[in-house]
């Protein structure tokens, strides 16, 4: 890891020591996920998924065929992951 992203990190590392988790907000186009959705709402064995469900399913599937995104940097050591352990928390925003 290079010298600038272990400064990054250490320094996250102690944000979060201090304040606790980090609230990141991403806003982003689901126009692909929703069309998947609606698709999956036809059938009836699939009609309860919805767009938190798809989007945790993505990001565990990219965490699982990228393992070095899957890590944690803690007391300065990068630490991997062959499980992925994942909290999320989305909002709709209504309007433009």
């Amino acid at each position: 890891m290079s010298s600038v992203r272990q400064k990054i990190a250490k320094r996250y590392e102690r944000i979060t020591d201090l304040n606790g988790p980090v609230h990141t907000e991403q806003l982003g186009q689901c126009g692909q996920l929703l069309a998947v959705r609606k698709k999956m709402k036809g059938s009836a064995s699939t009609a309860d998924i919805n767009i938190n469900d798809l989007v945790v399913f993505c990001t565990v599937r990219a965490l699982l065929e990228v393992p070095d995104l899957n890590v944690e940097f803690f007391d300065g050591v990068v630490h991997r992951s062959a499980e992925v352990h994942l909290a999320l928390c989305l909002r709709h925003l209504t309007g433009d």
